[in-house]
């Protein structure tokens, strides 16, 4: 045979096996049960599919860190010892303790997205995708719920999104089960307001621990049912009975934790309160302190809806309550210091730590852009 016939001959044997191969591994991963792709489904131009929750697109792996790294990245963080708590504010089962401390994070400037969306200066896509137009970095606060698009959605993360970014991805749970199209009159291209936070440490660990999308289904689902209970008939909207946005925007619902609302929502007038510790029952339910007295005082006025809201499913007729202890809230703001099992991703630039030891979980966002500083801490009992 001529050379050119055998090269001919071996290119060719070369292509078909080439094929064969790429045909066996496309039929082995599209029957091959996926071990890590979670519940977890978004929507795009009103078509649902899932998403692998592992894709760094929507999602940031966790890596354990070495204790000395860890160390250094929260040398910044006031340690609980040194906070100072004001004496509570209490209404009904429901107390709040304002935490007095060093700003770690004086001089940095952030939009929270409420106000983005709210001034036009933000655009949250129905693809999940948010544009910054404003001039500081926008801040999504982990339990945000975004309303609007084809779907209402809460954000499991704290993220920073810089100046003048275009299309970055967020990570997303559905909070409104089976609608996948236009509500009313509202746009489905875009979601317009980010008013609510979760109300219940359940919700806000079903998404922000256990990453399952059934979990925060249920847990929208139990709340629905206990307001209900708890107010004497359906918050449920008609238009759409599994929103949880539109639960939260309920007029019997705001109507019943409007006396809260009301008494707590006065801040101390000091200029160094960068937190509050929110107890229902007597217990500690969950606090959050930020980097400065300003990005509170912005933050405030949400977490208290979101706060009386989980008092109020835990209220009981007759019932008398006193607030706990300042020990037992220090005691709770100290639980993780000290424990190095610490786990940490990133997410465009922004930089996620999770920790947690028996009955505690905190979150840490850490600035990049200022060494590594913590912008915002949240603590939930669980």
């Amino acid at each position: 045979m001529k050379p050119r016939n055998w090269a001919l001959l071996i290119v060719g044997c070369f292509f078909a096996v080439a094929l064969q191969v790429g045909v066996g591994l496309w039929f082995i991963s599209s029957h091959r049960p996926h071990a890590h792709r979670q519940d977890f489904a978004i929507a795009r131009n009103d078509v649902r599919f899932d998403v692998n929750f592992a894709d760094p697109a929507f999602d940031a792996a966790e890596e354990p860190i070495q204790p000395e790294e860890a160390g250094k990245i929260r040398e910044v963080a006031a340690p609980a010892k040194d906070l100072v708590l004001t004496p509570p504010v209490t209404h009904q089962n429901l107390s709040v303790f304002f935490i007095r401390g060093r700003e770690t994070t004086p001089n940095r400037k952030v939009m929270p997205l409420e106000v983005a969306l709210a001034n036009g200066l933000a655009t949250v896509h129905q693809d999940l995708t948010i544009d910054n137009y404003a001039d500081v970095p926008l801040f999504v606060q982990g339990g945000d719920i975004i309303k609007g698009g084809t779907q209402d959605r809460t954000l499991p993360y704290d993220m920073l999104i810089p100046v003048a970014a275009r299309r970055v991805s967020l990570p997303a749970f559905c909070v409104e089960q089976g609608r996948s199209g236009p509500r009313g009159d509202e746009i489905s291209a875009s979601f317009q307001t980010s008013t609510e936070q979760l109300p219940t440490n359940a919700l806000h660990l079903a998404a922000r621990r256990q990453r399952s999308q059934q979990m925060v289904w249920n847990s929208v689902r139990d709340l629905q049912t206990d307001l209900a209970r708890v107010v004497g008939n359906s918050v449920q909207a008609p238009i759409s009975q599994t929103s949880l946005q539109l639960t939260l925007e309920h007029p019997r619902l705001r109507e019943s934790i409007d006396e809260s609302v009301k008494n707590l929502a006065v801040l101390p007038v000091e200029n160094d309160v960068i937190g509050a510790v929110f107890t229902v029952n007597g217990k500690v339910l969950r606090a959050e302190t930020y980097g400065s007295n300003a990005m509170f005082r912005e933050m405030y006025a949400k977490l208290l809806r979101a706060n009386a809201i989980a008092a109020l499913v835990e209220k009981r007729p007759g019932q008398r309550v006193e607030a706990p202890n300042e020990e037992a809230v220090r005691q709770f703001l100290a639980a993780v210091e000290g424990n190095n099992n610490v786990q940490r991703s990133r997410r465009d630039g922004t930089l996620n730590l999770r920790q947690e030891s028996n009955g505690v979980v905190i979150f840490d966002t850490c600035d990049v852009q200022g060494d590594n500083a913590v912008l915002h801490r949240s603590y939930l009992a669980r």
